[in-house]
This record gives structure tokens, sequence and C-alpha cells, in this order.
């Protein structure tokens, strides 16, 4: 009779057999049993649309892109770095992998996501548009500080604090990476702001220009000379070294500056276009005194300076030079210095251009002329004889300046292009009050003064030419002076714009009418019809002026690009006191006017058009001015939208509401309804907002992509601090203010919720026991829970052999805990994790002891183990 042992042995190598063909029978069609099917649709090989490469990469593909940096899809390539920042910000994993995602894989996940440890390409002493920067210590204290640095562009404000500069919104304070960057100084192989080749030739190489001569460059090429100058005048050195350091070259540095060796062309007693003279004695005297004498021109003043003079400005007071260079003045057969023919013509001949001209010399033929006009102004004799000295011979000189034989060819009453006209007694009228005529042109202004108009700027006020003259206005055939077609149709042809509108040319087609505006104002007749014409033919020529046509078609009260208003009345009281309103546009300042204010400048103060045009006040159907859904909803309508919720117009759906938080801010009545006004809602006007009775949908204590949280009396008074937190999303702040954080910029920071929310203080970076916090209740505090992987070693021998496997059957057969599982708990036997133990438990206790593991590929939970709960 076999005994029992081997019948119990024979039935577990045929249930062994059996197994090992259902065995090879799964592999095959890589599926298990119905029993055993896997309830998600993940790993059936099509990648569902609840499914993306965060859940299910078997279908999907793994996440792509830098996680440092931020792209369009989901997730990114590091699964680690993926993991750490999903958990914070589950938006990287579920919409976009955005700059705030690679900021948190920057400032939060460090060590799993290592972002700051490849340098850019560019100079981190210099901003760029790309990110980070060639310094990876240099980039990572930075980075740590502003991620923006290293996701977006290295700019100014990551260039400041590289140097150590406070940076953006100040968040590099105190950092100390200008101790890894090395971005300031000396010898860091960058010319920066503030550096030149005086002060640091080590980064922007030695100084090359002479120090003689100025230039455009900072410094020069003698460091002794340089030094001296610069000690007194820093610019030379850190700007550019212009004439003022040659002056001082020659002036207070002559024995550190080595310029015996420069020496110029040319006699110092003559002007000249270049720089020094040939007399290196003469020349080092004069340059001392006035350094742009060999800087950059010897010209008459630095030959006055060598004569003995006072040079330029006074420079040269003194003499000093006299002596040296050997320069007589007058008399010394060379026409130099401030010498010339009016009071040195035994040098410079006489002079021998007419004094009733303009021309470059200066003097004139007739000396008494001269010597009349230069009494007046030394520029005429000494610099030259321009259009002001000639204008000084006809109004100041007359008398002692015979110019009666200049004589133009055209008639005093018509413009000419050259100077002077026909009748020369004429020419001497008008030319006596505007030499302009004589020494330029005979233009319209002049024609003016001839008929006796005003002339140029007033100059022939008066009328003194007009008997002299002769020339008539009106009818001579010309039109010309002040004529136009609003004053001489005859001579210029009738006008054809309008004289309600402002336009370019002269007069308007309403002869009466532009006769009463240009008797006030003659500008709108002789030069143009501008907008001021147009507001004199409303404001007082109304009764002459027929502008009642012009009726605008947008109401009085609001303000529109047109010209006019849809009131005739209303229009008339408004243009009448600003022209504007009906020439150019019917602006806001129209509108005030038109509601009774005081308009542009003031000009409407006192006009009553208030009472005319009737647009102050709800209740005129028009909503304007002040008004506004709040203040008058007769006009504007009812105001809209939950004052729970911010809104694009002003007010809410809540009158009592609307009053309280509108007396303490005006703009949510009169702007717009915005999260400010929302805060004020929550945080001061409580009692007549209700902005707490609705609660989100999770847990107080941890972050809600939504508003809100499930717990009314933690929300409120999270709420009361931060509005946020119910109006936009309960985010890591609003946590922060259930417990005692500061939350966002410290609104929590004097007041806790602790009581109220009841939350576990998890989060702020501490594992504390005291408080029931592990890897499982706060894992942010205490790290992962580490995983626990399933083992076929059910009588935990060490070794998984024939005897876990007759275990395994045992209790798969039922009736209780076979004594021969160690630990007593029938769950440990369950291997796949379904709640019982099964025949498919028995195989895989089988590959256990077969030492065959089960594919890594199969770890489809991420949790580390191998194990049929993946199947």
């Amino acid at each position: 009779m076999p005994q029992k042992g081997f019948v119990f042995l024979n039935f577990a190598k045929y249930l062994l057999g059996r197994l090992a063909v259902a065995l090879v029978s799964l592999w095959i069609s890589w599926s298990l049993p119905t029993e055993l099917a896997y309830a998600q649709v993940c790993h059936n090989g099509i990648c569902e649309v609840s499914e993306s490469c965060v859940t299910c990469p078997q279908d999907c593909g793994a996440c792509k892109g830098d996680c440092c940096a931020d792209h369009d899809g989901i997730g990114c390539a590091v699964k680690n770095c993926q993991t750490c920042v999903c958990t914070i910000d589950p938006f990287c994993c579920e919409t976009a992998w955005d700059s705030l995602c690679a900021a948190e894989a920057f400032e939060q996940c460090d060590a799993q996501c290592d972002c700051i440890n490849s340098p850019g390409l560019s100079n981190c002493c210099v901003a760029n548009f790309g990110p980070g920067c060639n310094n990876a210590a240099c980039q990572s204290c930075v980075c740590k500080k502003d991620s923006y640095c290293c996701t977006v562009s290295w700019d100014f404000a990551c260039l400041e604090c590289a140097e150590g500069g406070p940076g953006f919104n100040n968040v590099c304070l105190n950092s100390g990476c200008e101790d890894q960057c090395k971005c300031l100084g000396c010898g860091n192989g960058t010319c920066e702001v503030g550096e030149t080749c005086a002060t640091c030739a080590a980064d922007c190489g030695p100084c090359v220009g002479e120090c003689c001569q100025n230039h455009g460059d900072p410094g020069c090429d003698d460091l002794d000379c340089r030094s001296c100058v610069c000690a007194d005048d820093a610019y030379c050195c850190d700007i550019a070294w212009d004439a003022a350091c040659v002056g001082l070259v020659f002036d207070t540095c002559a024995d550190s500056c080595a310029c015996t060796g420069f020496v110029g062309e040319g006699s110092c007693c003559e002007s000249k276009g270049s720089a020094g003279c040939s007399d290196g004695a003469c020349q080092s005297c004069v340059c001392g005194q006035d350094a742009y004498c060999c800087s950059t021109s010897w010209d008459s003043a630095c030959v006055d300076c060598a004569e003995g003079g006072d040079g330029f400005e006074g420079a040269c007071i003194g003499g000093a030079c006299h002596e040296i260079c050997e320069c007589l003045s007058c008399g010394d057969g060379v026409c130099a210095g401030i010498e010339n023919c009016v009071d040195c013509p035994v040098d410079c001949g006489l002079c021998v251009n007419d004094c009733c001209v303009s021309h470059g010399q200066p003097g004139c033929t007739d000396d008494g002329c001269a010597s009349c006009v230069c009494a007046a102004d030394t520029f005429c004799c000494e610099i030259g004889w321009d259009s002001a000295c000639v204008a000084s011979v006809w109004a100041n000189c007359a008398a002692s300046c015979e110019c009666t034989q200049l004589v133009g060819d055209g008639s005093c009453c018509s413009v000419q292009g050259d100077a002077g006209c026909a009748d020369g007694v004429c020419q001497s009228c008008v030319c006596g009050l505007d030499a302009y005529c004589c020494d330029v042109s005979w233009d319209p202004a002049c024609v003016e003064c001839a008929e006796g108009g005003a002339g140029f700027l007033g100059a022939c006020e008066g009328g003194a030419c007009l008997e002299i003259c002769g020339c008539v206005s009106c009818g001579d055939g010309f039109c010309n002076g002040p004529e136009s077609c609003g004053n001489c149709a005859e001579d210029c042809g009738f006008c054809a714009d309008d004289c309600c509108i402002d336009h370019g040319s002269k007069g308007c087609s309403d002869t009466v009418c532009a006769d009463c505006v240009c008797e006030l104002d003659p500008f709108c007749c002789d030069v143009g019809w501008d907008a001021q014409c147009v507001s004199e033919v409303f404001a007082d020529c109304a009764d002459l002026c027929s502008c009642t046509g012009i009726v605008g078609n947008v109401s009085c009260c609001l303000a529109h690009d047109g010209v006019g208003c849809s009131h005739a009345a209303c229009q008339g009281c408004v243009c009448s006191v600003d022209a504007y309103c009906c020439s150019v546009s019917w602006d806001l300042a129209c509108v005030d006017c038109a509601e009774g204010g005081t308009g542009f400048d003031g000009i409407c103060a006192g006009a009553e058009c208030g009472e005319t045009c009737v647009c102050v006040g709800c209740g005129n159907g028009v909503c304007d001015g002040e008004e506004n859904c709040a203040t008058c909803s007769g006009d504007c309508g009812a105001c809209l939208g939950d004052c729970c919720e911010p809104q694009d117009g002003p007010g809410c759906d809540d009158a009592a509401c609307i009053e309280c938080v509108c007396a303490l801010d005006e703009y949510c009545c009169g702007v717009a309804w915005d999260t400010a006004c929302v805060n004020e809602a929550y945080a001061d006007c409580g009692a007549s907002c209700v902005c707490t009775q609705g609660t989100g949908v999770g847990s107080c204590c941890e972050v809600q992509s939504g508003a809100g949280c499930d717990d009314l009396q933690c929300q409120t008074c999270v709420c009361a601090l931060d509005s946020f937190c119910c109006t936009i999303a309960w985010d890591f702040a609003c946590v922060e203010c259930t417990g005692d954080g500061p939350g966002f910029d410290d609104l929590c920071l004097e007041t806790t919720c602790s009581v109220e929310c009841g939350c576990q203080p998890c989060g702020d970076g501490v594992c504390d026991a005291a408080d029931g916090e592990d890897c499982e209740s706060c894992p942010a505090d205490c790290g992962e829970c580490p995983v626990v992987c399933p083992s076929a070693d059910l009588n935990q021998s060490g070794i998984i052999n024939v005897t876990d496997v007759q275990c395994s059957i045992l209790a798969a057969l039922g009736g209780g805990v076979p004594s021969c599982l160690a630990s007593g708990n029938l769950e440990d036997a369950d291997l796949d994790c379904d709640g019982s133990v099964t025949v498919t438990d028995i195989i895989l206790t089988i590959q256990g002891a077969l030492s065959q593991p089960l594919s890594p590929e199969l770890d489809k939970n991420g949790n580390g183990c191998v194990d049929a709960c993946d199947i």
C-alpha cells in the first residue's frame, strides 16, 4: 500500500505538470485566466485617451523632453525628476511641462533632476539671450536663487546676481554668488562697464592714444603723463582723452608729459587748420594756456595769444607769450590773429567789400559806416560782415552809410527772388526796417511792409512806408502781402472752404462770416483758417456764420472721434465755448463741458451748458460720466457676476456686498471687480458678502487644483487671510496657512488656522513622530516608505524550494493557515495580491523555486518590485 507521503508527492507532480502547461499558455497569450485578468486598460498595447506617458508608458511610450526646460508635452525624460516635480505640481504631468515645472525641477527637485550641473555656453559675466553660463559653480549659485536664468535667459538680473547684486525682486540679496562668479574687478578677462585701458589694462588692453593729442578713447600711451592728468581729471581715463586733457598735459603735467617732440608746421603768427606751429618754445607757451591750439587747430585765438593778446575767452590774459613768440601785431607784414582790413590795413590792406551787402570778410569799404556799425557790433569788423551787420547799416547807421546805390530790379509791390526792388526810396524805407529785404530777398514780408503792413515779426509795424512806396493793396493784380481770398477776392479769387471747419488756406467761403472773424483775428484771412478761427465763428460771430447744419450723430454725453454731437442746442452751446469740439473731435473735454464742467483749460467755466445738454444725473438714459451699474443701474443696467469671483466689469450681483466693498475701494464699482475686490469681500466685508458658504472638494490639508477645501471652518479661516485660496486655487501657500506656516507673502504669519483646520504640520521639513508623521502620512517630511516586495519563501528558510511549493498548495486548498507558513498570516501566500491564495500563487511559487524571476518589464506599477501584483 503506497505511503501517504508518496501519494501526496505524486499528486504534487501531477498538479505541477498541469500548472506548467497553464503557465506556458499564459506566457504565450500574454494574459492570465479570466479570474486573474488585470483590471486596468494599461498594457493592452493601445494608448487610450485616459492614458499617457506618465500613467502608462508601456502603451504610450516613455515621457520625453528635458526636465530642466519647458516643452509642449507632459512629464519629462528623467523618471525620478518627473515624480518629484509632479508630486509638487500635478499640472506638469497632466497638462504641460511649462516654465514653472522647469523652475520646480531646479529649485525643489535638484537632487533628482540634476539641472544645474551642465553649464551653458555664454560668459557668466555678460547678459545674453540663452539660459545658463559657462561657469558651472557660478551657474549653480545663481540658478538656485533664480531658476529663470537657467530655464529662459541669462539676462541682466542674472548678471546682477552673479556680481553680488540683489537680482530680480531681490531674490539674490546677500547670495554670495559673486565669490563663485568673479564677475567684478580687474583681471576677470572681461572689459566691463567702468573698466578702461587706463584702469584695467589686463582686461581692456593697453592705452594707445598720443598724450599730446586729443582722441576719442580714454587714457593715453604714457603712463606717467596719464597718471598725472587723470589725478586731476578722472574723465580723461574713464571716458575720453579730449582737448581739456591735452590742456592739462601742457599746463599742470608738463613735467610728466614728454611733448617736446611735438612741433606743428607753419608760423605761430598765422592761423591754420592744423594743430601747433613751427616754433617749439612759442607753441609750448601758447598750448600751456590754451591746449586747443595743440590738440585741434592753431586758430586766430592762438595767434592772438602768441601776439600777447587775451586769446580765447581770456585764456591768455597777461600776454606772457608775446616776448617768446615775437609775433608783432599790426605792422609786421603779416595779416594774422585778430588783424583785419579795419584795424590793420597796413598788414591786411584796405577793406574792399560793400557795406550794404553781406560778405564773409570783416569790415567794409566805407570807414564811417564801418565805424558806426562796429561800435554796436564788433563782430562785423573782427569776424565777418554778415546780414546782421547789413541790418545795422539800414536800422542804426543810415546817416553814416550811403546805400542808395543798391537798387533792385522788380516792383517793390511784388515778391522778388533777389534783394531790393526798383524804387530806391521805397527800398530804403523798407530795408531800414527789415534789412533782410536788401540783404537776401524781397519776400512777401517785404511787400507787406511796402503796403503799410506789419511785416516780418512786426518789424514794420506802424505803416511808415505805405505813402513812400505807393503800393496799392487789393486790385493791383497781385495776391500778395496780407491779401487773401477773404479780404481781396479781386486779386486772390473767392474762398472755397467751409467757415465752420478748420483748413490750411486763408479765409472761408462765407464772406460775411469771414469779415466778422478776420476783423477780430487777421491771421484767419492772412495766414490760415485754423481751429482758433473756427472757435471765433462759434463764440463771436455765430449770428453771421451759418454753422447749424453741422450736427454729429453721437450722443453729446459720450466722447467720440467725430465733430459735433446729436443734440443741436447742446452742440451750439459747447462749440461756442470750445470750437475744437465742432472742428476736430468731440473729446472728453467736450463731454465735460456738456456736463457743466470747466472743459479744456477751464474755457467752459460759467458756460452753463449742463442745463442745455442734460448729461449729468442718473436717469438720463445714458451711462456716462461717473455712472456705472453700481451707482446707476437705471442707465447702466444691473451689476452681474458673483461677488466672490473677479469680474471684468464693475460691481457684482449682491447690493449689500457692493456697498461694503466699494466704500473701501471705489475702483470695484467704477472700473472692474478684480481680485483685490474679491479679497475685500472675503477679508473686510464677510458679514455683507456671503463668500464662505461654498466649500471645495478636497482635503484642506492637501493641495487642490480648484478653489476652497472640504472643511468650511478651516476654509473660512484661511480665505479670510488669503482670498486666493477661495477664488483661484488651494495651493501650497494655502496648505501652509492651515498650520503654523507664513503662507503667501507672510499673510498668515501672525494668525494661525491650525485649531480650525487640525492639519498636521506636514511639509515643514521635519519628520515629527509626535505629530503622527511617518513615511505614509507625510512623505514630504519623512520620505517615501521603502517598498516591500512579496516573497515566495513561505517557510522563511532562506531558500525557495519544493517545500515552499507544497506550502503554497496547502494554502490554496483551504482549511486554514498551514503550519509551514512561517508568518502565520495567510495573506503572505497571496503573491499576486488579489485577496486569495489560488493556482496563480502556486505558479509564482514554482517560478521562484526554479530561480526564474519575472522580467523587469513586468514592473508595471513602478514600485521597484518585479512581482505578480504587476500582472
